[in-house]
């Protein structure tokens, strides 16, 4: 069976690359990372963190809109941890001073599921590393059969895994008719697609929001899936 993991691609897409997430909370056949390695990347927490982001500048944070639903209208009620490998403990936490949600997001479909969350001020130098922001793309980068990598603190199949440290998995990208007819009228021109036919390795819904990065840039935003 192909498990395929879906993203939302940050430019318009040229019929390159498709596949697609599993619905459960997991990074699947990753491993254990830093996050110097990834020093953009945040965790979006409320009691616990419960999605993923990148930060593009200080004051701005990429993420997906369903991550972000029903907070738009009024003070968000979550922080964003930024500068922790561990979801739980070190680093900022920031508040979000207000969310731009993309105007044509689609709920039931999740097309255009992006947001942009603008952070209240604080202070780089308490962090224990120097901050590099998220490279945007400045092409269609991505083709078929590329390996790009996915990052998070979603949970994994593993019990014994600490799901409250940062992972990442690397994944395939595939021909975006295979994706279309595995996940029939759900797959849009926005929408990005990575997996493999064994499975063994993706990405869920813990670690929605999270970038996907091909060749050091962020070319999309973990979305959803289904295998």
């Amino acid at each position: 069976m192909l498990l395929l993991l879906a993203f939302l691609y940050l430019l318009p897409v040229d019929c390159s690359s498709a596949y697609i997430p599993r619905l459960e909370d997991r990074i699947v056949g990753g491993s254990v990372i830093d996050i110097k390695d990834m020093p953009y990347l945040v965790s979006l927490q409320g009691q616990y963190h419960f999605c993923g982001g990148s930060l593009i500048a200080k004051h701005y944070v990429l993420t997906a809109a369903h991550c972000t639903k029903g907070h738009q209208d009024c003070k968000p009620l979550f922080k964003v941890r930024i500068g922790s490998s561990n979801s739980h403990e070190g680093g900022l936490l920031v508040n979000p001073l207000r969310i731009h949600q993309h105007p044509q997001f689609d709920d039931f479909t999740l097309d255009y599921d992006y947001s942009l969350l603008e952070l209240e001020d604080y202070d780089l130098k308490a962090l224990s590393y120097e901050m590099s922001y998220a490279k945007m793309p400045q092409s269609n980068e991505v083709v078929d059969d590329t390996f790009l990598t996915v990052s998070g603190w979603g949970s994994t199949l593993n019990p014994y895994d600490n799901t409250y440290l940062l992972r990442a998995v690397d994944v395939q990208t595939v021909n975006e008719n295979v994706c279309k007819e595995a996940y029939r009228n759900r797959i849009t021109e926005r929408m990005l697609c990575a997996g493999s036919d064994e499975g063994g390795k993706d990405s869920c819904h813990g670690d929605s929001g999270g970038p996907l990065v091909y060749n050091g840039s962020l070319v999309g935003v973990v979305s959803w899936g289904a295998g």
